[in-house]
């Protein structure tokens, strides 16, 4: 939205520096708006549907190279470049935004309390990407890890093998954050994103892992279960937990312990 200082705000003239410099454009791009939504969401009001809207470059360039001709459903290419150009630019804004509130320098001195799991992160954003889920605070032997490994493209997005990782895990004594229990919660909170799906894993993967050393254990990290070497995600969230000073475990049900093997 608008900055709230003054002078920010005149150096953003929506309506005298856009509005009244494309009228007819923008009037065009609302009804692309207009015909997508009847089209993907027939019967529902007006809204952007992001887990429809995902690939813009591709669009993007397809619209491009047939600019000045109508598409099929009769709306314009260039109509369509304006809209999907749009939709990258805010996608784009939105993630470094919250990422401004996520990658911060200064973590407080004590672990962070509910309802801000992020210090200085607004509720709203939080609610984004956890759909309100307050995240443990750590109990046990002290170690609180993130669960991480494949899930894209596995039956039940492997949330089965992620929950009886969780369990074991607690039965040790450890605190768990899993992927599985976030998205699960959000479902149930029937949170709409103002994310694609692959931005907001990373999002709510960086969340995880800034929570983790933001709670002053060392040997807080990730578990990776087995498989993790497949899961780009999973390999990021390696590298990020080391890159935090954070550790990073193996998850195992061989041995004495389920975290025996660390890296």
């Amino acid at each position: 939205m608008l900055p709230t200082n003054k002078q920010e705000r005149k150096e953003r003239p929506v309506y005298s520096g856009v509005l009244k410099y494309f009228p007819d454009a923008i009037a065009e791009v609302a009804y692309v708006s207009y015909v997508g939504n009847q089209q993907h969401n027939p019967g529902q009001p007006m809204h952007w549907n992001r887990h429809k809207s995902t690939d813009q470059g591709d669009c993007i360039v397809r619209h491009q190279l047939e600019a000045g001709g109508i598409d099929d459903d009769r709306l314009r290419h260039s109509a369509k470049v304006a809209w999907r150009a749009l939709a990258q630019l805010q996608l784009e804004l939105e993630a470094e935004s919250t990422l401004k509130f996520v990658l911060q320098e200064d973590y407080p001195d004590s672990p962070v309390k509910p309802p801000g799991i992020i210090h200085g992160c607004p509720e709203a954003v939080e609610t984004q990407i956890l759909g309100g889920m307050t995240w443990p605070q750590g109990n046990g032997n002290g170690i609180t890890v993130y669960v991480a490994g494949p899930m894209r493209g596995m039956e039940d997005n492997n949330f089965p093998t992620f929950d009886a990782a969780r369990d074991d895990l607690v039965s040790e004594g450890y605190t768990v954050i899993s992927p599985a229990d976030i998205d699960r919660f959000a479902e149930s909170k029937s949170v709409t994103y103002a994310y694609s799906d692959q931005t907001r894993f990373v999002i709510r993967d960086t969340f995880a892992l800034i929570y983790l050393k933001q709670l002053g254990n060392p040997d807080n990290g990730v578990a990776l279960l087995e498989g993790w070497h497949t899961s780009k995600g999973a390999l990021a969230e390696r590298a990020t937990a080391e890159w935090l000073g954070l550790s990073a475990y193996r998850y195992t049900v061989e041995g004495n312990s389920p975290l025996s093997k660390r890296f």
